[in-house]
């Protein structure tokens, strides 16, 4: 009897643990009771369009572009700015570097690191597509 489980077993335990999918920035999230938001969507089999807006205080951070996916989620490049939006617990988690480069997409004391957009702040998986047709400055869709 164990030597015919042994091969069924063998497959279950190679089949039944799939490497956990990575959630996509796909969708209209918004945080800080609508000051900041993200907006993606799909553009090809491995990229999203995305476009961030954070008003933190007086202080406005901007950003867009393409999102190709890496190993542990996606990277937006966008004149020297890397932006990593990475699943962390379900949300998706912004870090910028270098520094440099991403501050001008920044005011003084706005920041882009450390922004996270849980699950429950997700507001539609398919935004409007106006939303990508409009100046970034002139959004306001939470």
């Amino acid at each position: 009897m164990m030597k015919r489980l042994a091969p069924v077993l063998a497959g279950f335990v190679l089949t039944a643990a799939p490497a956990p999918a990575l959630a996509d920035p796909a969708g209209l999230y918004c945080i800080d009771d609508g000051n900041s938001f993200l907006i993606g969507r799909p553009a090809g089999s491995a990229a999203f369009e995305v476009r961030i807006t954070s008003w933190q205080g007086m202080s406005h951070c901007g950003i867009e572009g393409t999102a190709n996916t890496t190993t542990d989620g996606w990277l937006l490049e966008n004149h020297g700015c890397k932006l990593q939006l990475r699943e962390e617990g379900g949300a998706i988690a912004l870090a910028a570097s270098p520094r440099e480069a991403c501050a001008p997409f920044c005011g003084a004391r706005a920041n882009l690191n450390g922004l996270t957009f849980p699950p429950s702040s997700r507001v539609t998986a398919n935004p409007d597509p106006s939303l990508f047709a409009r100046d970034l400055g002139e959004l306001n869709p939470c």
